[in-house]
């Protein structure tokens, strides 16, 4: 099907659940983005949009398993999220694909390309590296008052947003995170509230989200890395293991925290869609 202009469309694959902003372009491999924990295919649909309609090239946004409307497994590794992704690429009948990931999804796309690296085109990883981060104290504190909201008091989404807020105060004052993390708390058909990711198997498999899985063989492709300087996600220290792995690696360094694409959504759009349409 051809589309004049970019549109949602959403189905379950597998074990993903996809939205397509499409714009037939035979020659460019489409691009896959993978959100990070907490985070859902809904959190990238504006981001979607546009790089469907700069780059010229089918755009397809994941929901990783318990995440946003996949199933919840409880097996929540990276080989076994890898495995989801061929699964999908399988489904969707697409031979090779650039894929952009943040933070867990930028873990995922990396081991997806080390291990199948014939399904990559090209790389982007945002705020991530490939090394075990021990727990990272921003992530793990939003991971801790998550745990702790009480969802029997909620009556909307704003009281979800505003509990949050005290439970992370002097920890997490950006709105636009807290948001974030709040559009996770969902209405059942009972009217009562329920976290939409499966926030026990999630934190059954913590320490798994912050390890990173042993590879030898690098990936020689085109790669990207976006590091926001506020954060601690990819440290100095982590360097030489990344280009180990990525050779081909291009690392750029943005005035942000972990959440790239929220704090400067300009300048992180500019980076990744000068690096898809290099020659």
């Amino acid at each position: 099907m051809h589309h004049k202009s970019p549109h949602s469309r959403t189905s379950h694959l597998h074990s993903s659940g996809t939205d397509k902003e499409p714009i037939r372009t035979p020659k460019c491999p489409p691009l896959v983005i993978v959100h990070g924990l907490f985070g859902a295919k809904v959190n990238w649909r504006a981001l979607a949009k546009r790089f469907a309609r700069d780059v010229h090239r089918d755009v397809y946004t994941v929901d990783v398993r318990n995440h946003g409307n996949s199933p919840h497994k409880p097996l929540h590794t990276y080989s076994a999220m890898v495995a989801d992704l061929k699964a999908l690429l399988l489904d969707l009948h697409i031979p090779k694909a650039s894929f952009l990931g943040h933070s867990m999804g930028g873990k995922v796309v990396m081991a997806l390309a080390l291990s199948e690296p014939e399904l990559v085109d090209r790389l982007v990883v945002e705020d991530a590296a490939p090394v075990n981060y021990g727990r990272i104290t921003e992530v793990n504190k939003h991971f801790e008052a998550m745990q702790k909201l009480d969802l029997s008091q909620i009556r909307n989404r704003n009281d979800a947003y505003m509990m949050l807020s005290g439970l992370l105060k002097g920890v997490e004052e950006d709105e636009a995170v807290l948001r974030y993390l709040s559009s996770n708390v969902v209405r059942t058909d009972k009217g009562a509230y329920k976290w939409r990711c499966n926030v026990n198997h999630i934190g059954q498999h913590i320490d798994d989200i912050f390890d990173f899985p042993d590879f030898t063989d690098p990936f020689r492709g085109r790669t990207l890395f976006l590091k926001g300087t506020q954060s601690e996600a990819v440290r100095f220290q982590d360097m030489d293991r990344l280009y180990s792995l990525f050779p081909s690696a291009t690392v750029e360094e943005m005035e942000t925290g972990h959440w790239v694409h929220v704090d400067d959504p300009n300048g992180f759009m500019k980076h990744v869609e000068k690096f898809l349409t290099a020659e």
